[in-house]
């Protein structure tokens, strides 16, 4: 009995190591890209997330009134492997958002989970824990604006080779107004999109 006891055990664990191998050997998900809560299409409000260069947006979004407020702004650190769940610590990326946000106090930092294709976190909302699960939208058939996200927004899903480089065969670098834009800028209640002025700097900031 207990030599059997001792090789299900063994091959338990040999089982656990080969599950836990695959995952490593999996490359690393990509996240980048706009996502939307579970059961927006029911909901007249609801969030989407943008995530995109290293950083992470959550708005509520209420489209009887077509408007967007600011719900999380914070770092966004990329995975290394394809072990499943994901988790990561995001940070507080702007102290604006703090002036922006009108439903809840933000707190220096938010953990997010990512498995089976749904990001995962929890929201705080007049004292009670909801639980909120979003997927991706190309995932769900869905264009931007479907969800009340404004295409400039959404940034381009990453390309699997380096695509080739832009810069004239001289090397100069291409002018700035080339350069995509980060949504970053609507950290105020936003309705519909407009062009996005980077705020100026606050006089003590440049010293």
């Amino acid at each position: 009995m207990k030599k059997y006891l001792a090789c299900a055990a063994l091959l338990l664990a040999l089982l656990c190591t080969a599950c836990g191998s695959r995952g490593e050997d999996r490359p690393p998900p990509n996240l980048t890209g706009a996502w939307v809560q579970d059961g927006w299409e029911k909901s007249g409000y609801y969030q989407f997330a943008i995530i995109r260069d290293g950083e992470m947006l959550i708005y509520w979004y209420k489209p009887e009134e077509r408007s967007r407020d600011l719900y999380w702004a914070g770092t966004y650190p990329p995975p290394e492997t394809g072990k499943e769940p994901y988790e990561w610590i995001s940070e507080t990326r702007r102290s604006e958002h703090r002036e922006a946000n009108r439903f809840t106090l933000v707190d220096e930092t938010k953990t997010f989970i990512y498995k089976n294709d749904e990001l995962m976190y929890d929201v705080m909302m007049s004292h009670l824990k909801m639980a909120v699960s979003m997927r991706r939208l190309e995932d769900l058939g869905l264009a931007p604006e479907d969800v009340g996200i404004p295409a400039s927004w959404v940034p381009e899903p990453a390309p699997s080779q380096p695509p080739p480089s832009s810069s004239p065969a001289d090397g100069t670098e291409l002018p700035e107004d080339q350069t995509p834009q980060s949504p970053v800028g609507y950290l105020d209640s936003q309705t519909e999109a407009e062009p996005w002025t980077p705020p100026p700097a606050p006089p003590n900031q440049l010293q």
